[in-house]
Protein backbone atom coordinates (compact mmCIF):
# COMPACT_ATOMS: atom_id res chain seq x y z
CA UNK A 1 0.00 0.00 0.00
CA UNK A 2 1.48 3.69 -0.85
CA UNK A 3 1.27 6.22 1.82
CA UNK A 4 1.27 9.23 -1.07
CA UNK A 5 -0.29 9.73 -4.22
CA UNK A 6 2.51 9.40 -6.93
CA UNK A 7 2.90 11.44 -10.21
CA UNK A 8 3.36 8.99 -12.97
CA UNK A 9 7.13 8.27 -13.45
CA UNK A 10 6.96 9.83 -16.63
CA UNK A 11 6.25 13.03 -15.65
CA UNK A 12 7.89 12.95 -12.13
CA UNK A 13 11.16 12.26 -14.57
CA UNK A 14 10.51 15.59 -16.57
CA UNK A 15 9.92 17.40 -13.91
CA UNK A 16 13.13 16.33 -11.92
CA UNK A 17 15.05 16.55 -14.84
CA UNK A 18 13.32 20.74 -15.72
CA UNK A 19 14.50 21.25 -12.33
CA UNK A 20 18.20 20.21 -12.57
CA UNK A 21 17.95 21.70 -16.81
CA UNK A 22 17.25 25.28 -15.32
CA UNK A 23 19.56 25.02 -12.50
CA UNK A 24 22.34 24.11 -15.09
CA UNK A 25 21.33 26.93 -17.21
CA UNK A 26 21.58 29.54 -14.49
CA UNK A 27 25.25 28.14 -14.26
CA UNK A 28 25.88 28.61 -18.43
CA UNK A 29 23.91 32.38 -18.60
CA UNK A 30 23.92 33.63 -15.07
CA UNK A 31 26.64 32.56 -13.11
CA UNK A 32 26.54 34.92 -10.19
CA UNK A 33 22.76 34.06 -10.32
CA UNK A 34 23.94 30.11 -10.16
CA UNK A 35 26.02 30.84 -6.89
CA UNK A 36 23.67 32.34 -5.09
CA UNK A 37 21.75 29.33 -5.42
CA UNK A 38 24.77 27.07 -4.50
CA UNK A 39 27.17 29.48 -2.24
CA UNK A 40 25.44 28.64 1.23
CA UNK A 41 28.68 28.48 3.42
CA UNK A 42 27.36 27.66 6.35
CA UNK A 43 25.48 24.34 4.82
CA UNK A 44 28.86 23.74 3.05
CA UNK A 45 30.93 23.55 5.96
CA UNK A 46 28.28 20.83 7.12
CA UNK A 47 28.37 19.06 4.10
CA UNK A 48 32.13 18.72 4.01
CA UNK A 49 32.12 17.59 7.52
CA UNK A 50 29.58 14.78 6.62
CA UNK A 51 31.39 14.27 3.52
CA UNK A 52 34.49 13.44 5.88
CA UNK A 53 32.36 10.73 8.07
CA UNK A 54 31.24 9.06 4.99
CA UNK A 55 33.92 8.23 3.00
CA UNK A 56 35.80 7.31 6.33
CA UNK A 57 32.57 4.73 7.47
CA UNK A 58 32.28 3.51 3.61
CA UNK A 59 36.42 2.44 3.83
CA UNK A 60 35.79 0.62 6.88
CA UNK A 61 32.81 -0.83 5.60
CA UNK A 62 32.79 -1.41 1.85
CA UNK A 63 36.14 -1.75 0.88
CA UNK A 64 36.32 -4.90 -1.78
CA UNK A 65 31.76 -4.58 -2.02
CA UNK A 66 29.74 -3.89 -4.38
CA UNK A 67 28.11 -0.62 -3.95
CA UNK A 68 24.85 1.03 -5.16
CA UNK A 69 25.18 4.72 -5.55
CA UNK A 70 21.47 5.61 -5.12
CA UNK A 71 20.66 8.66 -7.27
CA UNK A 72 24.30 9.04 -8.74
CA UNK A 73 23.53 11.81 -10.36
CA UNK A 74 26.86 12.96 -11.58
CA UNK A 75 28.67 10.33 -10.28
CA UNK A 76 30.90 12.47 -7.91
CA UNK A 77 30.48 9.74 -4.99
CA UNK A 78 30.40 6.61 -7.73
CA UNK A 79 34.33 7.35 -9.28
CA UNK A 80 35.19 8.19 -5.73
CA UNK A 81 33.86 4.87 -4.22
CA UNK A 82 35.47 3.06 -7.51
CA UNK A 83 39.23 3.80 -5.50
CA UNK A 84 37.93 1.10 -2.96
CA UNK A 85 35.10 -0.86 -3.96
CA UNK A 86 34.99 -3.97 -5.51
CA UNK A 87 32.35 -2.61 -7.87
CA UNK A 88 29.86 0.27 -7.99
CA UNK A 89 26.46 0.73 -9.79
CA UNK A 90 25.02 4.50 -9.98
CA UNK A 91 21.85 4.96 -10.58
CA UNK A 92 19.84 8.29 -11.85
CA UNK A 93 16.92 8.76 -14.01
CA UNK A 94 18.27 11.54 -16.32
CA UNK A 95 20.01 10.50 -19.36
CA UNK A 96 22.47 14.40 -18.64
CA UNK A 97 23.69 13.42 -15.53
CA UNK A 98 24.17 9.96 -16.43
CA UNK A 99 26.37 11.02 -19.03
CA UNK A 100 28.29 13.41 -16.74
CA UNK A 101 29.07 10.72 -14.70
CA UNK A 102 30.24 8.16 -17.05
CA UNK A 103 32.61 10.86 -18.67
CA UNK A 104 34.13 11.25 -15.40
CA UNK A 105 34.65 7.57 -14.44
CA UNK A 106 36.48 7.82 -17.96
CA UNK A 107 38.14 10.47 -17.25
CA UNK A 108 39.61 8.92 -14.33
CA UNK A 109 40.21 5.70 -15.93
CA UNK A 110 37.48 3.65 -12.79
CA UNK A 111 36.80 0.17 -14.82
CA UNK A 112 34.58 -0.50 -11.14
CA UNK A 113 31.79 1.38 -11.77
CA UNK A 114 28.89 1.56 -14.15
CA UNK A 115 26.12 3.53 -14.47
CA UNK A 116 22.15 2.69 -15.13
CA UNK A 117 19.19 4.29 -16.11
CA UNK A 118 16.35 4.11 -13.54
CA UNK A 119 13.21 4.44 -11.58
CA UNK A 120 14.10 4.85 -8.08
CA UNK A 121 10.95 2.86 -6.94
CA UNK A 122 11.81 0.07 -9.98
CA UNK A 123 15.56 -0.88 -9.38
CA UNK A 124 16.18 -3.36 -12.52
CA UNK A 125 18.71 -5.45 -10.33
CA UNK A 126 17.89 -9.02 -8.47
CA UNK A 127 17.36 -9.42 -5.29
CA UNK A 128 20.44 -9.07 -2.63
CA UNK A 129 22.41 -7.40 -5.64
CA UNK A 130 24.48 -5.23 -3.32
CA UNK A 131 26.61 -5.49 -0.27
CA UNK A 132 26.29 -1.36 0.41
CA UNK A 133 23.90 0.66 -0.82
CA UNK A 134 24.81 4.59 -0.56
CA UNK A 135 22.43 8.03 -0.96
CA UNK A 136 23.21 11.31 -0.70
CA UNK A 137 20.67 14.20 -0.76
CA UNK A 138 18.28 11.78 -2.80
CA UNK A 139 15.34 10.19 -1.18
CA UNK A 140 13.54 13.31 0.09
CA UNK A 141 12.90 14.37 -3.64
CA UNK A 142 11.21 10.97 -4.17
CA UNK A 143 7.49 11.30 -3.25
CA UNK A 144 6.97 7.45 -2.14
CA UNK A 145 9.43 6.28 0.05
CA UNK A 146 8.07 3.57 1.24
CA UNK A 147 7.96 2.38 -2.35
CA UNK A 148 11.81 3.57 -2.39
CA UNK A 149 12.70 1.91 1.00
CA UNK A 150 11.03 -1.68 -0.17
CA UNK A 151 13.57 -1.40 -3.18
CA UNK A 152 16.50 -0.40 -1.16
CA UNK A 153 16.07 -3.66 0.73
CA UNK A 154 14.71 -5.60 -2.04
CA UNK A 155 18.67 -5.55 -4.01
CA UNK A 156 20.45 -5.40 -0.86
CA UNK A 157 21.98 -8.83 0.30
CA UNK A 158 21.11 -10.06 3.56
CA UNK A 159 24.12 -8.62 6.17
CA UNK A 160 24.33 -5.61 3.91
CA UNK A 161 24.53 -1.87 4.74
CA UNK A 162 22.69 1.37 4.02
CA UNK A 163 24.21 4.19 4.22
CA UNK A 164 21.79 7.46 3.79
CA UNK A 165 22.47 11.16 4.31
CA UNK A 166 19.62 13.32 3.57
CA UNK A 167 17.18 16.09 4.22
CA UNK A 168 14.30 15.71 6.55
CA UNK A 169 11.48 17.83 6.73
CA UNK A 170 8.30 17.83 9.89
CA UNK A 171 5.73 18.53 7.30
CA UNK A 172 5.01 18.10 3.27
CA UNK A 173 5.64 20.08 1.19
CA UNK A 174 3.40 21.00 -2.04
CA UNK A 175 3.28 20.59 -5.58
CA UNK A 176 3.78 24.48 -5.90
CA UNK A 177 6.72 24.33 -3.19
CA UNK A 178 8.21 21.64 -5.17
CA UNK A 179 7.87 23.22 -8.30
CA UNK A 180 9.94 26.48 -6.95
CA UNK A 181 13.50 26.84 -7.44
CA UNK A 182 14.08 29.65 -4.89
CA UNK A 183 12.59 27.64 -1.99
CA UNK A 184 15.02 24.81 -2.68
CA UNK A 185 18.28 26.26 -3.23
CA UNK A 186 20.19 29.44 -1.65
Amino acid sequence: MRSVSTPPPEARKLEEAEFHDKLRGLYETDPERYGYFTSNKKFYSVVKSSDDFYYDWLRRNATGKRILDFGCGSGTHSTELAHFAGHVTGIDMTPAMLNKARAAATQMGATNVEFVESEAEQLPFADGSFDVVVSNGVIDLIPDKDAVFAELYRVLAPGGRLQIADVTIQNPVSAEGRRNIDLWTG
